[in-house]
């Protein structure tokens, strides 16, 4: 909850007039589902989703089933990050997201 107020602070100053910070769900599953009530034009919205590199390919697949407008994916974090593609903990998070991609999505990428 504290990263999100950070966030939405920061975005705030970067002059963005609309942040909606949702802070309820416990899978992204939910987080798509509780980010579509709070929006005006529900399914149709468009939106950035911000979140860490390694989620990003399942996130985008589990909101592209709830929503139907365009979502612009921005990852949080670079190549070095701690998870990272090189190094063997990234590996394990990157098979575990396609594992539970296909799980939840039927996709694997």
């Amino acid at each position: 909850k504290e990263k999100a107020s950070l966030m939405k602070n920061f975005l705030k100053s970067k002059k963005f007039d609309k942040v909606i910070i949702q802070n309820k769900s416990t899978n992204t599953y939910e987080d798509a589902l509780y980010l579509k009530n709070l929006l005006p034009q529900k399914e149709k919205s468009s939106f950035i989703l911000i979140t860490s590199s390694a989620h990003q390919r399942r996130a985008y697949n589990t909101f592209k089933r709830i929503f139907k407008g365009t979502i612009w994916n921005y990852p949080t974090n670079d190549i070095f990050s701690f998870y990272s593609p090189l190094l063997p903990l990234g590996w394990i998070v990157n098979i575990t997201n396609a594992i539970k991609d296909k799980r939840y999505n039927n996709k694997l990428f």
